[in-house]
C-alpha cells in the first residue's frame, strides 16, 4: 500500500487560496440567473455562444500561425476534476504471514483528501448524481482468495477542477 501511495504525485497548492470563496465568473456577472431557459429567453444557443466566444474564434482564425488560445484549450479548461486531490486505500481480510488465515486485518492509508473543494469551501453548486455518489470521487474494489487468506482492497481517487 505504501509503494502505491508513494507513486502518487499530488499538485502543490496553497490551501488558504484553494479554500477561499470563489469569485463570480463572467456569466454570473452578466446574467441574474444562470438557468439556460432564462439566458435563452428569445435568443438561440448559437447566438449566445457566438456572443461569448466571438473574439476568441476570430483571433484563432486570423492568427493561425501565432500561439493564441485555441478552441480545444477552451473545452479542456472547462472540464472539471482533471487534477488529483487525494487517494485512499483500504485493505481488509483474513491474512497472516504463514499459511493459516487466522487473523482479521484492516489497514488504511491515504494521501491528500477526498473532500470536494468546490462544494465544501467555495460554496459552488456541484453536479447532482444518482443516490449518494459524489462527482469528484472514483471508487474501485478488488477481492482475492489466496493460500494465505482472503482479502479485499478498496480504493478512492478524488479529483478537483
Amino acid at each position: 500500500m505504501d509503494t502505491i501511495l508513494n507513486k502518487v504525485v499530488l499538485p502543490k497548492v496553497n490551501r488558504i487560496v484553494e479554500r477561499s470563496l470563489a469569485k463570480k465568473s463572467f456569466l454570473e456577472n452578466k446574467y441574474k440567473c444562470l438557468n439556460i431557459s432564462f439566458i435563452l429567453d428569445n435568443n438561440s444557443l448559437s447566438e449566445l455562444l457566438n456572443k461569448l466566444y466571438y473574439n476568441i474564434v476570430i483571433n484563432y482564425y486570423n492568427n493561425l500561425n501565432k500561439d493564441y488560445l485555441k478552441i480545444y484549450e477552451i473545452i479542456f479548461n472547462s472540464i472539471n476534476y482533471k487534477n488529483m486531490s487525494g487517494i485512499r486505500l483500504e485493505a481488509k481480510g483474513r491474512l497472516t504471514k504463514r499459511y493459516r488465515a487466522d487473523r482479521a486485518v484492516f489497514k488504511v492509508r491515504w494521501k491528500g483528501g477526498l473532500r470536494n473543494i468546490d462544494s465544501s469551501y467555495k460554496g459552488l453548486s456541484t453536479v447532482n448524481m444518482r443516490g449518494y455518489a459524489k462527482p469528484n470521487l472514483d471508487y474501485s474494489i478488488f477481492t482475492s482468495k489466496r493460500r494465505i487468506g482472503a482479502f479485499a482492497v478498496k480504493g478512492w481517487i478524488s479529483g478537483k477542477s
